[in-house]
């Protein structure tokens, strides 16, 4: 990983920085237009600079994408509610939640849930953003979401739970490769859960994905009991 994230980052690096150079030699272009007759400029210039510059500011957001998700991670771990930073990450995904009519199974009490979880709230939703719009995506409307919180002795679980299609042996046994996706999307990296197995170690823990292509997918992460308490 220290490798890929090293690589990456000289590849995005160099990559940004052509991208400004054409930004730049683009808006330098633009702003000969007085030179030229308008309409000739919109019909055989201006066209031309707008679909670059689309293509750079689009390039530039991948750039970015890839950029935040391979940097060094650092953990800045503190005492927050585990419940509060699941429904947060719920809250980000209602609209999509909503679009498709998922249904959310809480396996917890929200209102009377006391586990308190010592953690970095923001990575850890940012996992839980992950796990969510991964389930989302996969899922058919109506579909069903079940998130499931059990504490033993030495383990606290959260299992994020869909019944969408699954995902095959072959796919799963690379899941948490970087850049390894089997989504279509051209935003999409495959940096995703390669991002939550770094949270997650960097955290003590661990994460799986269970999945046996037919019958949905459960996303588990796994924290050490010694890092939670209750409150009362």
């Amino acid at each position: 990983m220290q490798s890929i994230s090293s690589g990456t980052q000289i590849l995005t690096h160099a990559i940004k920085n052509e991208i400004l150079k054409i930004s730049l030699c683009t808006r330098n272009i633009n702003s000969s237009q007085t030179y030229f007759d308008k309409e000739i400029f919109d019909r055989y210039i201006g066209e031309n600079t707008k679909n670059i510059t689309a293509s750079t500011d689009y390039l530039m957001t991948l750039v970015t994408r890839i950029k935040d998700y391979m940097h060094e991670i650092e953990i800045k771990e503190d005492y927050h509610n585990l419940a509060d930073i699941i429904e947060n990450s719920l809250n980000l995904m209602i609209v999509h939640i909503k679009e498709k009519n998922i249904s959310i199974k809480r396996y917890y009490s929200y209102g009377q849930f006391g586990t308190v979880l010592l953690c970095d709230a923001v990575h850890i939703q940012e996992v839980l953003n992950n796990i969510l719009k991964n389930a989302v995506e996969a899922l058919q409307p109506g579909g069903e979401i079940g998130i499931h919180v059990v504490e033993s002795k030495k383990i606290l679980t959260v299992e994020v739970r869909d019944n969408g299609p699954g995902i095959s042996p072959s796919n799963l046994a690379r899941i948490f490769d970087p850049f390894f996706s089997t989504k279509k999307n051209s935003m999409n990296f495959g940096l995703g859960l390669s991002y939550c197995y770094n949270v997650m170690h960097k955290h003590g823990g661990d994460i799986e994905v269970e999945s046996d292509g037919n019958n949905g997918t459960a996303v588990i992460l796994k924290f050490l009991s010694k890092k939670v308490k209750k409150v009362v």
